[in-house]
C-alpha cells in the first residue's frame, strides 16, 4: 500500500470515528425547553434576601454550606455602580444608593456604556475586513442608534425587530422611520468579501455572516457549521441553514460601500422626511448633467477635429497669420464658431452644476430585494453543486411557530417576530445572561454565546428562568433588569473570602475594567473629556477626500493613521477590522471580526508598559494634576487626588507614602501618572 493511500484511509477512519462518536441530537436540551415560572426556594436566613434574585442565590449557598459576604461599604458600592452603569468614575456628589441607580439609569452616559456591550455582540466595525478592507463611512450611525436605544430603554423585543426588519415595520413619524432604518445597520456592519468576483459565492458568504451573527447574538446558538453538514451536536439540520440563507439572500443591503468587483451595496439609504424625494431629484440632476457632459464632449471632439485640419494645412489655430489662402478662411470661421460653442457648453455645465440639489442624509440600511430566493441546499457546502431549493424559514428545533412567508417577502419580518416571541425559549434567557454577566462579572451560563450542547450548563437555572420570565413580563426592559440585579443583596456584597464561595456568589469577585472604561476614566479625571454625543467619525471625515472605490485601508495610506488622542469617549473612536488602536488592542477590546459576548481578561506586561510610556496617559495625568492645584495644603491636595482616583479616603500609610514621594522630588503629574498605573485604578471591587 503506498503512503498516499494509507494517509487517505487513516483520515477517513478518524473522520468516520468522530462522526460515530458524536452524540445523537438532544431535543430536550435545557435551553430548548420553554421558560417556566419558578417557585421561590426555601432559605434559612430570611433576613438577607432583598429581592427574588437573592433567595435563589442564597438557597444554593446554604446547600453548599456557605454564607453571604458582608455588604460592600458605601464608597466601594458607589464606584461599582458608576462604572457598571455609565462607565465613568463617580463625581463628588453623594446620594442615597437607590436614588443613585435611578440617576445613572437616566444619564445619557448609560447608553454609551451599554451600547458598547451590544456593539461587541453585533461585531460592530467601520470597515469590511477580509482581503479588500473597505471603509464603512456610515457605520457610526448604527453605533449612535444603539446608544439612543439603550438610553430610551427600547424594549428588547422591539430592539430585535428593528435590527432585523426595521425597514418593514410601519412608522408613525419620519424620525421613527429613520431610526428603524438605521437599526438594520446590524445586518450591514459585518465582514464582507468585497474582493470576491463570483456573485453567488459573495452572497453565500454574506448570508453565512448574517446567520452566524443573528443566531449567536439573539439565540446563543452556532448554526453556520450547518452550511456543509448537519450540526454534529445541536438539532440544526443543513436544511435549516439554507432556509435562513434564503431570507438573507432575498434582502438588499444599502451600505454605501463598493469596489471594482462588488457594487451591489454602493447605494445608501436616504433619510429624512423628504429623503427619497431629494435622492430622486439628485439622481435626475446627475443624469441630466451626464447627458449634457456627453453632448459637450461631442462638440469638443468636433472642434478638435477642425483644429487638426488647420494644423495639417500649416495653419496655427492659436496664432492665426494675418494673411492666409482664401480657401482656408471658411475653416477658420468654422473653428471660431466651434470654439464659441465649446465655451458656451462649459458655461452651461458650470451653471448646471451650481443647481445641483442638496443630497439627503444617508445611512446603512436594508430593504427587500427585487428577487426572492429559496436558496438551494448545496452539497457539502459547495455552491457549485446546488440541490433542491429549501423554502425560506427558521430553526426547526425551537418550539416557536414561524408565520408564513409570502412569495414576495424576504421573510426578515417573520424571522424577527420569531426570535422576539415570548414563546422562544432562548431569546430572553440569552439577554438576561448577558446583562447578568456584565454586572456580576460571570454569567449564570459561562458561555454567553453558546447555549447549545457544547456550551456550559446554567449554574442557577431556576434563577435564569425566573429573571427571563419577569424580564418579559416587565416589557423586555433592560433598565428594569439592571435595576432588579443592582438592588439585590448579592450584587451589593463585599469581596468573597474563597474561590469556591465566589463561584456561588458568596461574595464579590474583582472585575477588570475594560479598555474603553480605563481610557474614559483618565479623560474624566483630567477634565478634558467631551461629555456629549459625537455625530460622525474620523473614518467618515477622512473618506471625503477619497473616491468610494479608493476607501480601502492602507491603499495610498488611507486610514493608516487613526488618532486615539481625541478627547471623546472611547465608543466614538474608530473601530477598524485589522487595525485597532494600541490601547484598545493592549487591553483586550473586542475583536470586531467575531461576536464577543465575553471579552478576554488577560493581564500581560505590555499593558503596564503602555500605561508607563504612553504620551496620552501622561498628558491626562498632567491635566489631572493641574485640576488639583486649588488645594494649597499638600495633605489636602493628596487626599483630593486619592479620593478622585479611587473614590475612598487614603489610609495613613498611603498618605505617608505619597508625602515622601512628593518631598523626595516627584512632581504632581508624576504622582498622578503612577496612581493611574495602579491595580486599584483598573479593577472594580
Amino acid at each position: 500500500m503506498n503512503a498516499k493511500l494509507a494517509t487517505l484511509i487513516l483520515a477517513w477512519t478518524l473522520c468516520y470515528g468522530w462522526l460515530l462518536a458524536a452524540e445523537p441530537w438532544d431535543y430536550q436540551h435545557w435551553s430548548f425547553l420553554p421558560v417556566k415560572p419558578q417557585h421561590l426556594p426555601d432559605v434559612k436566613d430570611m433576613s438577607w434576601p432583598r429581592t427574588r434574585v437573592d433567595q435563589f442565590i442564597l438557597a444554593k449557598m446554604e446547600a453548599a454550606g456557605f454564607k453571604p459576604a458582608p455588604p460592600a461599604d458605601v464608597d466601594k458600592l458607589t464606584r461599582r455602580l458608576w462604572f457598571d452603569l455609565v462607565g465613568l468614575p463617580p463625581d463628588a456628589k453623594s446620594v442615597e444608593l437607590s436614588m443613585l441607580v435611578e440617576q445613572l439609569l437616566a444619564s445619557p452616559h448609560f447608553g454609551e456604556r451599554w451600547a458598547r456591550h451590544w456593539l461587541d455582540v453585533a461585531r460592530y466595525a467601520e470597515s469590511s475586513g477580509n482581503t479588500r478592507n473597505m471603509a464603512y463611512v456610515l457605520a457610526w450611525k448604527y453605533r449612535n442608534y444603539a446608544i439612543r436605544a439603550f438610553n430610551r430603554d427600547v424594549p428588547f423585543d422591539q430592539f430585535i425587530r428593528e435590527q432585523i426588519a426595521g425597514d418593514l415595520i410601519p412608522a408613525s413619524t419620519p424620525q421613527q422611520r429613520d431610526e428603524q432604518l438605521l437599526a438594520t445597520g446590524f445586518l450591514n456592519v459585518g465582514t464582507r468579501s468585497l474582493g470576491e468576483q463570483d456573485l453567488i459565492l459573495y452572497e453565500m458568504n454574506l448570508a453565512d455572516d448574517l446567520i452566524d451573527t443573528t443566531c449567536h447574538a439573539f439565540l446563543a446558538l452556532s448554526a453556520n457549521c450547518a452550511r456543509c453538514h448537519d450540526h454534529k451536536f445541536d438539532p440544526i439540520p443543513t436544511r435549516d441553514y439554507y432556509a435562513l440563507a434564503g431570507i438573507f439572500r432575498s434582502t438588499r443591503y444599502l451600505s454605501g460601500v463598493e469596489t471594482n468587483n462588488r457594487a451591489e451595496s454602493a447605494s445608501a439609504m436616504p433619510l429624512g422626511p423628504d429623503g427619497v424625494k431629494r435622492m430622486t431629484a439628485l439622481k435626475d440632476h446627475e443624469k441630466r448633467l451626464a447627458d449634457m457632459t456627453k453632448e459637450y464632449v461631442d462638440v469638443e471632439k468636433r472642434r478638435n477635429s477642425q483644429r487638426d485640419e488647420l494644423v495639417k494645412a500649416g495653419v496655427d489655430p492659436v496664432k492665426m497669420p494675418k494673411e492666409m489662402p482664401a480657401a482656408m478662411m471658411p475653416k477658420v470661421e468654422a473653428l471660431k464658431q466651434m470654439d464659441k460653442a465649446v465655451e458656451d457648453w462649459k458655461a452651461k455645465l458650470a451653471a448646471m452644476q451650481k443647481t445641483a440639489p442638496l443630497p439627503p442624509a444617508t445611512g446603512m440600511a436594508c430593504q427587500e430585494s427585487d428577487k426572492f430566493i429559496n436558496c438551494p441546499l448545496m452539497d457539502k457546502g459547495d455552491y457549485k453543486q446546488p440541490l433542491a431549493a429549501v423554502p425560506r424559514g427558521a430553526l426547526s428545533v425551537l418550539p416557536v411557530k414561524l408565520a408564513p412567508i409570502g412569495e414576495k417577502e424576504s421573510g426578515r419580518k417573520q424571522l424577527a417576530d420569531w426570535i422576539a416571541s415570548k414563546d422562544n425559549p432562548l431569546t430572553a434567557r440569552v439577554i438576561v445572561n448577558r446583562v447578568w454577566l456584565k454586572l456580576m462579572g460571570r454569567g449564570l451560563v459561562d458561555t454567553p454565546d453558546d447555549f447549545g450542547k457544547l456550551g456550559a450548563k446554567p449554574t442557577h437555572p431556576e434563577l435564569l428562568d425566573d429573571l427571563a420570565l419577569r424580564f418579559m413580563q416587565n416589557g423586555w426592559s433592560v433598565k428594569w433588569l439592571i435595576r432588579e440585579i443592582t438592588s439585590s443583596a448579592v450584587y451589593q456584597q463585599g469581596a468573597a473570602s474563597t474561590e469556591q464561595g465566589m463561584m456561588l456568589y458568596a461574595g464579590r469577585a474583582p472585575k477588570r475594567l475594560e479598555a474603553e472604561v480605563i481610557r474614559d476614566a483618565m479623560l474624566s479625571l483630567s477634565g478634558t473629556l467631551k461629555q456629549c454625543v459625537i455625530e460622525g467619525s474620523q473614518v467618515e471625515e477622512l473618506a471625503k477626500q477619497v473616491t468610494p472605490q479608493g476607501r480601502e485601508l492602507g491603499r495610498k495610506n488611507f486610514l493608516n493613521d487613526i488618532k486615539e488622542d481625541l478627547l471623546v469617549r472611547s465608543i466614538y473612536l474608530p473601530v477598524l477590522r485589522g487595525s485597532q488602536t494600541p490601547m484598545m488592542q493592549c487591553f483586550n477590546a473586542a475583536d470586531p471580526a467575531s461576536i464577543v459576548g465575553q471579552r478576554s481578561n488577560g493581564i500581560v506586561p505590555a499593558q503596564a508598559l503602555l500605561l508607563m510610556n504612553s504620551n496620552f496617559v501622561m498628558q491626562q495625568a498632567e491635566s489631572f494634576a493641574k485640576r488639583t492645584e486649588a488645594n494649597s495644603n499638600t495633605e489636602a491636595r493628596l487626599n483630593s487626588v486619592w479620593r478622585s482616583m479611587f473614590y475612598r479616603a487614603s489610609t495613613s500609610n498611603e498618605l505617608s507614602a505619597m508625602k515622601r514621594s512628593i518631598d523626595s522630588g516627584m512632581t504632581w503629574p508624576q504622582l498622578c501618572h503612577v496612581l493611574m498605573q495602579s491595580a486599584e485604578f483598573q479593577i472594580l471591587y
